[in-house]
């Protein structure tokens, strides 16, 4: 199944920091990954709610990764090519953070090519019966949203296995009207307790 990995680091908040990121940072990181074996795509995006909290305010990217298999990205990650890359850019974070993969039903592509994407995590742990739940749940909700295009996995690499679903909209009016109507509403309760957050195309 397709892999999804997010990296979310805790970049410091200076001009010095943004500027660094949009000139060499991330434009380094997508020209290492290119053509390599099993990326499927990499977009950088950033975060503009978190929890339904604005955050639009706080310089925040997310690093969204599509790859093929777990191997794909171990492969990557312990070159020197990013090692190089990690020391010489660890002075803009304020702590070391690793990346987070999912085992998806759908590659990422589609959905994270959208205006938008939310992502919704829910802590299943290791009980069948939750993501059993969980699953059957976030199934429903998409169902009552409406025609949107979506994806839905199992964490690989996190201490507490997470379900985590993503859907892509096409505007913030959109997203807003949809989440706003009493049977979403309702539908979205039935997930549980979670975590979002809704990130937008970065266009560097």
């Amino acid at each position: 199944m397709p892999i999804l990995e997010l990296l979310i680091l805790p970049f410091k908040q200076d001009e010095a920091t943004r500027e660094a990121y949009i000139k060499t940072f991330w434009p380094t990181l997508a020209a290492l990954l290119s053509g390599k074996k099993g990326m499927k795509m990499r977009t950088s995006r950033m975060m503009l709610s978190s929890n339904n909290s604005d955050v639009s305010s706080i310089f925040q990217p997310v690093m969204v990764v599509g790859w093929n298999a777990v191997s794909d990205f171990q492969t990557f990650v312990t070159g020197d090519e990013l090692g190089a890359l990690r020391n010489s850019f660890i002075s803009l974070v304020t702590a070391a953070t690793s990346p987070q993969l999912y085992d998806t039903d759908v590659e990422p592509r589609s959905v994270f090519g959208c205006a938008l994407t939310e992502v919704f995590k829910v802590k299943i742990g290791d009980h069948k019966e939750n993501k059993e739940k969980v699953k059957g749940a976030w199934g429903n909700f998409v169902k009552g949203v409406g025609e949107v295009k979506s994806l839905s996995g199992v964490s690989v690499n996190l201490n507490e296995r997470t379900f985590v679903g993503a859907i892509g909209w096409e505007s913030e009016s959109g997203r807003d009207r949809v989440l706003k109507r009493s049977e979403v509403e309702e539908l979205y309760g039935r997930l549980g307790d979670l975590e979002s957050f809704v990130v937008k195309l970065d266009r560097l």
